[in-house]
């Protein structure tokens, strides 16, 4: 299975799954592969129904923060799962932190209108300055680059600092000294 929910929520269930009920317990272990159980596979809705629970009970202890890196690329039965959580989340202390490129990529489906336009903040995060580059390559790989490295790395990553710090790594790496 290549779901995200499948990838990234395995140990946040493995803590508080023993507060849930157990139909809810069986159908995301089931779901996120943690037993061997041969049985039918759970219905989308007693996960969905499941994942909610473990915010709640997880926000009972903590703030509670749910970040999905380039959503645009998150599956549908991840999608329907945050979807149901965040229409049916009120007071609970649960924040999401949703990402995605703006190049053209669709929202996607029904998060846009799960979460009340009122609690939506919005940021444009652009593209790092070739100041920005240079101060993060020295304070993360302490390296200084040369105003032709800097400006090959500014214009091959296009200000993405993660692509920006790897071809930066590779740099030096290589002792390329232009």
């Amino acid at each position: 299975d290549d779901s995200y929910l499948v990838d990234n929520a395995g140990d946040v269930v493995e803590e508080a799954a023993d507060r849930l009920p157990g139909a809810q317990r069986r159908a995301l272990e089931r779901a996120l592969l943690m037993t061997d159980d041969d049985g039918p596979q759970p219905e989308p809705q007693a996960i969905a129904f499941a994942c909610l629970s473990i915010l709640r009970v997880l926000a009972r202890a903590r703030p509670v923060l749910v970040a999905v890196d380039d959503i645009q690329w998150l599956d549908q039965p991840s999608a329907s799962v945050l979807v149901y959580a965040a229409r049916r989340l009120h007071d609970e202390d649960i924040r999401f932190l949703l990402a995605r490129r703006t190049n053209g990529t669709a929202e996607v489906p029904g998060l846009g209108t799960a979460i009340p336009e009122e609690a939506l903040r919005r940021s444009v995060v652009g593209p790092l300055s070739a100041g920005a580059i240079q101060r993060l390559v020295r304070e993360r790989l302490d390296v200084t680059l040369s105003r032709p490295a800097l400006h090959r790395i500014r214009t091959t990553s296009d200000g993405n600092p993660f692509y920006a710090l790897e071809l930066a790594r590779a740099h030096a790496r290589a002792g390329d000294a232009g």
